[in-house]
């Protein structure tokens, strides 16, 4: 299982969101900001989005590699971005993803989950 980037975006327009992009030669999600690029964490890849057979209960398949390079795959529901943002950087943290302790960060990476579009888009 191979992480999948989002699109990848070099700079942020003045005035507007960030933009987000996994760095191959790092290996880390990165934002840019108007102040430049600044490394969030290791790369989480959206390989793809997933929904019950009655068109309700999305989510984003999630993968990541851990401090050991395991790979891991979490479906990801998509309500937890409205109710479940602690629980979301908790999970990530207990399979091994280092996530920083600053809320401005951690927001950053909640914020990429929402808004990246799985490379296959959204089905």
């Amino acid at each position: 299982m191979e992480n999948e980037p989002a699109e990848e975006k070099t700079e942020a327009p003045k005035g507007l969101a960030p933009a987000y992009f996994n760095d191959p030669s790092s290996g880390n999600l990165v934002i840019i900001t108007e102040q430049g690029g600044i490394p969030l964490c290791r790369s989480i890849g959206i390989s793809r989005m997933s929904q019950n057979q009655d068109g309700t209960g999305w989510a984003k398949i999630l993968t990541w590699k851990d401090h050991n390079g395991r790979d891991h795959e979490w479906v990801m529901p998509m309500s937890m971005l409205a109710s479940g943002k602690a629980k979301i950087i908790t999970k990530l943290l207990d399979e091994g993803l280092d996530v920083p302790l600053d809320s401005k960060m951690r927001n950053y990476i909640v914020q990429y989950l929402n808004d990246a579009v799985p490379a296959e888009g959204k089905k």
